[in-house]
C-alpha cells in the first residue's frame, strides 16, 4: 500500500508541476479518485 500510494504521489507531483491548462482540470480528478482510494480513517 505505500508503494502505490508513494508512487501515485510522486506522479502527482510530476503532473502538478507541469500542468498544461487543458490538463489542469483533469489532474484535479486525479487527485481527487487518488486522495478517495488512498483515505485513511481518521
Amino acid at each position: 500500500m505505500e508503494t502505490v500510494a508513494g508512487f501515485a504521489g510522486g506522479l502527482l507531483r510530476e503532473l502538478t508541476f507541469s500542468p498544461s491548462s487543458e490538463d489542469s482540470e483533469l489532474i484535479s480528478v486525479a487527485q481527487k479518485e487518488i486522495l478517495s482510494s488512498f483515505k485513511f480513517s481518521e
